[in-house]
């Protein structure tokens, strides 16, 4: 469901905009909650209904993973953009939280499962609610012409966030953005028009890739297994996810100070760390060893990987192709989920040492893959690092690609002087 959503975004996501699909997740979230609760009948007849509404629930989950992260980055200023979209992360593992805490309340109720399903039907009313109070997008808005309802946007989420003439620059310089019937090959084209286009979709689709091969389904795959070979029941799962919750907050925290790149090392090294001796302590009889080891690599994932991979593919695509560039990153992100996952349980009963040893080096490929290709965009506006990724794009022959975004974030940087503001016209203090 969440893979076909994302297809589904990939077309529409001109015409509907980023409030529009947030709109719609609430649909198919409250319908999908619904339809899965009320299954009943046959086992085959239940199973199906069952199946139909957690496809309609993920398809909700497809539309929100792309709306709710573009819509945060277009409406933020840089100051606490990086906050708001990993707050994003901070939220989802509430849900998952408050979804073990609910079901672990009813694991002995007559029907109870129904009433965890029934729990998120409100929950999506409430959202649905808190997304038709908000303005459309005004990037969005301005890229498709209408730059006078984008100002009028613009003044309700954060005054001034983009003044007229960088609206008109844009509406300008993105006119087929206008053009609501593209096909699918120029669509696709629309991706790779220009070096900041270019160079944003490597680092995206390479970003989401290290985000799932690097692990991180098989490990929960592993943690779960673990704690029923050793007996702990649901204390130990909603354990992991108070765990998750505190290290996704401190990326909250820390994402606009320490800056993504810092936090991607943070966390990778973490992962990294722990990964390594799984390796060599997942075929002794040293459980808590490997329990520790597990609970590290959660954590670095929650601080890296998890909250600040969605912060970047937010933020990193030009405006002219950040919607449907998105809507791919996202699809390869459940495209590569689903994979992992399904792999995980045959790599592990084959050797698990051998599994988190693979996941060992993948990890070491990421920090390399981040060091070198990964800018760091704390503080810049969406236009700056556009800005920052066509440069590098242009100069690449003459270093680098971390030199090259080492010195324009520099210099885009430093030629704020404090108390001066930024294209956005927020207050901007080096």
């Amino acid at each position: 469901g969440a893979m076909i959503g994302s297809l589904l975004v990939f077309y529409y996501e001109n015409p509907l905009g980023r409030r529009k699909e947030m709109l719609i997740s609430s649909l198919c979230y409250g319908t999908g909650a619904l339809l899965a609760g009320s299954a009943r009948g046959s086992s085959a007849v239940a199973l199906i209904w069952l199946g139909l509404g957690r496809a309609i629930y993920g398809l909700g989950v497809g539309f929100a993973m792309h709306g709710v992260p573009s819509y945060i980055a277009e409406t933020a200023p840089p100051s606490v953009r990086g906050a708001l979209v990993s707050a994003k992360e901070a939220m989802i593992v509430v849900g998952m939280l408050l979804g073990y805490g609910l079901g672990a309340a009813l694991q002995h109720s007559q029907g109870g499962w129904r009433l965890v399903f029934y729990a998120a039907v409100p929950v999506s009313i409430f959202y649905g609610l808190g997304i038709a109070s908000l303005p459309p997008s005004p990037r969005w808005l301005g890229l498709r012409g209408a730059s006078r309802a984008a100002i009028v946007s613009a003044a309700k989420v954060v005054t001034p966030l983009i003044d007229e003439d960088e609206l008109m620059a844009a509406v300008s310089s993105n006119s087929t953005q206008n053009n609501d019937t593209i096909s699918l090959i120029d669509a696709l084209q629309s991706l790779v028009k220009t070096g900041a286009q270019r160079t944003a979709l490597k680092i995206g689709l390479g970003l989401v890739t290290f985000q799932q091969i690097t692990g991180q389904p098989s490990v929960l795959y592993y943690t779960a297994t673990l704690f029923d070979e050793i007996g702990l029941g649901n204390g130990a799962v909603i354990g992991v996810a108070v765990w998750k919750l505190f290290a996704t907050l401190c990326a909250v925290a820390f994402a606009d100070s320490y800056g993504r790149k810092t936090l991607l090392y943070i966390g990778c090294s973490l992962m990294a760390f722990a990964l390594l001796t799984l390796t060599f302590t997942t075929s002794t009889n040293l459980i808590y060893i490997v329990l520790v080891a597990m609970f590290i690599y959660i954590g670095g994932y929650q601080v890296g990987f998890g909250p600040v991979v969605w912060t970047l593919i937010s933020e990193i695509f030009p405006m002219e192709a950040r919607g449907k560039a998105l809507s791919v990153a996202v699809f390869t992100n459940f495209a590569l989920n689903a994979l992992i996952t399904l792999a995980c349980s045959p790599l592990l009963a084959f050797s698990p040492s051998l599994t988190f040893a693979m996941f060992f080096i993948l990890e070491l490929i990421a920090i390399v893959f981040i060091k070198y290709h990964v800018p760091e965009t704390k503080g810049l506006s969406l236009e700056n690092i556009t800005k920052l990724l066509e440069d590098d794009y242009i100069n690449r022959g003459g270093g680098s690609s971390q030199q090259n975004f080492s010195a324009e974030t520099s210099s885009l940087l430093l030629s704020k002087s404090p108390g001066s503001t930024n294209e956005d016209g927020l207050s901007f203090t080096c």
